[in-house]
């Protein structure tokens, strides 16, 4: 998720644990991202694969650009989030503050 406090688009290649659910939802929900996803035992990236980072790489491609203007909003509400009075500024500040 560091990259859509960057304003980048994600490539994502997800291993093990959360990095799938984290994949699918940078993909599917905030579509700021393409999922890489290799078959089970695989240890060749297929044609697929390589065609999707060369479709994120495509600075003209419709669906590319609307991936950066996401990331670059996803920016913009990170920055507010850690700014003076943001949200997770006040989550810190309750937290810190409860008996």
């Amino acid at each position: 998720m560091e990259s859509l406090t960057a304003g980048k688009p994600m490539l994502t290649w997800p291993m093990i644990a959360k990095q799938h659910l984290n994949a699918r939802y940078v993909a599917n929900i905030l579509g700021t991202g393409v999922r890489i996803a290799l078959k089970a035992g695989a240890d060749v990236v297929g044609s697929v694969e390589v065609e999707k980072v060369r479709e994120l790489m495509d600075a003209e491609c419709k669906a590319v650009k609307r991936m950066r203007e996401r990331a670059a909003l996803a920016q913009q509400a990170a920055k507010s989030a850690v700014s003076h009075g943001g949200t997770s500024v006040m989550a810190l500040l309750k937290l810190v503050e409860e008996p």
